[in-house]
């Protein structure tokens, strides 16, 4: 194909040659050959809001189904880290509150009996406890103190008996509950420490919740990729930022902004096959689940700005 001064390119993952709606490739009926000062605007993105709440192990992208918190017995008793797995699934935050006193309940080591209750007027869960406990949030799963703390004395427990830990990957919902790294409603290990002396605490909120999981998604390509992006965990790859503003079910939308410098620099190549990927903030594919992606290519010159 010769060079051409505009051309526009439709991508759908459902007519990849290779690969799921995840990360696909997109074999071109025609090698597109490409002006040095060729750019790539990315528009009119739609993609399938079919993503869970909460994922089990083996999911691509990793799991978040995980719930840590810590028991109290009684005061001065050896305190007992306990996990409970939440259903695999898309949830309101009633349901959320549901599914987390049924399986707090199921695995407590201490026999406890756990309610919650959503209130709207703060977003967060209520949890009732007949016993003491406390939330385990994110910034104290990466504690090093914590994890020799509780990793050195057979304290890792549930009604099952004991388990494993992988502490680089400990696949926690502490983000459904607002307990993700440096949230307002997390303790340190010294306040833990001071709460568990005292028997731990009846009744915990959590923090914002929010069972979208992702805020925003991100569509990488490595053969558009060019050094003039930056995106989350230092990618060079991202094409474009996708607000998740929908709720499950619906289709997440992203318009181009309109601002004549909001291009991906891609002069002097010839491609002959795209590849695209859906990735969260955090790099990590995001699982479709059957769903599909599709947006606009529009190669065209360099504005003269």
């Amino acid at each position: 194909m010769d060079e051409l001064p505009f051309h526009k390119v439709f991508i759908d993952s459902r007519t990849a040659s290779l690969g799921t709606a995840s990360s696909f490739e997109v074999t071109l009926p025609e090698t597109l050959s490409l002006s040095r000062e060729a750019v790539c605007y990315v528009t009119d993105i739609a993609i399938s809001h079919s993503f869970c709440s909460v994922d089990g192990t083996g999911t691509v992208g990793g799991a978040n189904h995980f719930v840590y918190f810590v028991e109290v017995n009684a005061v001065g008793a050896n305190p007992i880290m306990c996990r409970a797995a939440l259903t695999e699934g898309s949830y309101t935050a009633e349901e959320l509150g549901g599914e987390l006193a049924a399986r707090m309940t199921a695995a407590s080591y201490v026999g406890a009996a756990y309610t919650a209750a959503y209130r709207p007027s703060l977003n967060a869960l209520q949890v009732n406890s007949s016993k003491g406990f406390l939330f385990v949030n994110k910034d104290l799963l990466q504690d090093a103190e914590f994890q020799a703390y509780f990793g050195t004395l057979p304290r890792l427990l549930t009604s099952a008996g004991e388990y494993t830990l992988s502490w680089a990957a400990p696949e926690d919902c502490c983000g459904l509950l607002g307990l993700a790294r440096g949230g307002s409603k997390n303790v340190t290990f010294a306040e833990l420490l001071s709460l568990i002396s005292f028997g731990g605490e009846a009744v915990q909120m959590t923090g914002h919740i929010d069972v979208r999981r992702r805020h925003c998604l991100y569509l990488h390509s490595q053969a558009l990729a060019n050094l003039r992006a930056l995106g989350p965990g230092g990618s060079r790859t991202v094409l474009a930022r996708v607000p998740v503003d929908s709720v499950y079910g619906g289709l997440i939308t992203r318009q181009h902004n309109g601002h004549v410098l909001d291009f991906q620099p891609c002069g002097g190549r010839t491609l002959c096959t795209l590849d695209f990927s859906v990735r969260d903030s955090f790099g990590n594919l995001v699982d479709l689940r059957g769903g599909h992606v599709s947006f606009e290519l529009l190669f065209a010159p360099k504005p003269l700005v």
